[in-house]
């Protein structure tokens, strides 16, 4: 697979995670399955050496045009004359962003990128984490080591799924009311530092390191523990800590996750307790991934609007 092919395959798999079902294969052409109500079909697949982009069964240029329509930057003019440029290279497809909370906003911007582009197909950007749109306690925070606070909401908490999951319900069932909702090809889901799902290293004065002390995380890394090890004696002997329970283990410190004897490794022996962690931690993201991109499978009254993403590699 070339690297154009694999770029290409990756992006999809990331934002047609809320309007069908991705099927990869490095043999077989690969497809985005939109949903039986969702009017639009992408596909990837390899003909004659090379990638090929399809909309609806109809070659497209398979290249990409992002530009900002945040709210704290409201002259996104930039990006419209962009627009322009793009379509003098028969590009049509963009990237830019939705918010959960201001359907007047995104109707206009909306609108204002098909005014410049009626072709265009639209990947956008949502953001599932800034503060203003949920109602949260300060304990659903993630939280560092010495306890300041992050820019989000932590993973493990179940308040803010459940705001999150109302918030992507209504803005779906908004979106598909509007007439260009057959030029919506998917969504970025955009979370934790500059919404790309990475963890900054920097716990000056926000999250750092992949650290979540808060009482949500805590929780869910005890019930993590609980599935793999089952008994006391089994995380005692793992961790190489007689004292540590089920109940009590706690998050490992920074120093306990910056260090490692091997540099690069890990020692299963005696580095067990972060190993856990980071492990625990990876697979909460991918599984809060998961969850955002079902949220949009869901409409009011427990009737299903889209199918959740499926990748299959082979």
């Amino acid at each position: 697979m070339n690297r154009i092919s694999s770029t290409l395959r990756f992006c999809l798999a990331i934002v047609l995670c809320m309007t069908g079902i991705v099927q990869f294969s490095p043999d077989k052409p690969s497809r985005a399955y939109a949903s039986a109500d969702w009017p639009v079909t992408a596909t990837m697949g390899n003909e004659n050496g090379g990638p090929v982009f399809k909309i609806n069964g109809t070659p497209v240029v398979p290249q990409f045009l992002y530009g900002s329509t945040m709210k704290i930057h409201a002259n996104y003019v930039p990006f419209l004359d962009t627009i322009n440029m793009a379509n003098s290279r028969d590009v049509h497809v963009k990237f830019w962003i939705n918010v959960l909370d201001d359907m007047a906003w995104n109707e206009q911007v909306n609108e204002d990128v098909f005014q410049r582009d009626p072709g265009a197909y639209g990947i956008l950007r949502i953001g599932i984490a800034d503060e203003q749109l949920f109602d949260l306690s300060a304990d659903q925070y993630a939280v560092t080591e010495r306890g300041l606070r992050s820019g989000w909401p932590s993973l493990a908490s179940a308040d803010w799924r459940n705001q999150l999951s109302d918030l992507v319900t209504d803005y779906i069932a908004w979106l598909k009311q509007q007439p260009y909702s057959d030029r919506i090809l998917g969504f970025q889901i955009m979370n934790m530092d500059s919404g790309e799902w990475y963890f900054d290293s920097n716990s000056e004065a926000r999250i750092g390191a992949g650290e979540d002390y808060s009482p949500p995380m805590v929780a869910a890394f005890r019930q993590w523990l609980s599935e793999k090890y089952a008994t006391d004696s089994a995380l005692q002997a793992a961790w190489n800590d007689a004292g540590v329970t089920l109940a009590s283990a706690g998050i490992p410190t920074l120093a306990e996750r910056d260090y490692s004897a091997e540099r690069f490794f890990r020692s299963i022996e005696t580095e067990c307790k972060a190993i856990d962690y980071q492990t625990f931690y990876s697979k909460k993201i991918a599984e809060t991934i998961d969850f955002a991109g079902d949220c949009s499978s869901r409409r009011p009254a427990g009737r299903r609007c889209s199918a959740p993403c499926t990748v299959i590699t082979t």
